[in-house]
């Protein structure tokens, strides 16, 4: 399988696990994904650094430092337990969540290869490419959704 038929398949993945998960989890995995990318882009350097400097550290690289950041910190927020978490019902706010999210992680990840490998992908895959011109538009679009989620009525239980 190519990367395009890699990226639909994580794209679908996304989307079941999102609607599996329920529209709370499914929140807080955009969020930790807004997180990861923030802390990888930001701190990934020096921890990558920091690694350089241990004896046991010298053959990681800078990617596999952000994106380890990028998927830790994603993955830290969908822990734990709260009343609201659990299965959900199909909607579209919740499937534009899940996909968002997932296109924005593809993004982050494109975006955190070595120059020559990211070049290589872009230009072999037209998917690559267009997840990783728009890597700010998902950003914006996946921070900009969860708050107008916030202000989204919540259904009335009563009913």
């Amino acid at each position: 399988i190519n990367f395009n038929g890699k990226a639909l398949l994580v794209l679908g993945l996304v989307l079941v696990l999102g609607i599996v998960f329920g529209e709370h989890r499914a929140r807080r995995l955009a969020l930790g994904a807004v997180i990861g990318f923030v802390i990888a882009d930001k701190l990934g350097g020096s921890v990558y650094n920091y690694l350089l400097n241990q004896s046991w550290g010298k053959s990681i690289s800078l990617a596999v430092v952000q994106i380890t950041l990028l998927i830790f910190f994603t993955l830290l927020m969908a822990l734990g337990h709260n009343e609201e978490a659990g299965r959900g019902k199909i909607s579209i706010k919740l499937i534009i969540l899940s996909l968002l999210t997932a296109v924005f992680e593809l993004a982050c990840i494109i975006g955190f290869l070595p120059n020559d490998q990211r070049t290589r992908l872009v230009t072999d895959y037209n998917i690559a490419a267009l997840v990783f011109s728009l890597q700010y538009v998902w950003l914006l679009a996946t921070a900009l959704w969860l708050a107008i989620l916030n202000f989204w009525p919540k259904p009335d239980k009563k009913k």
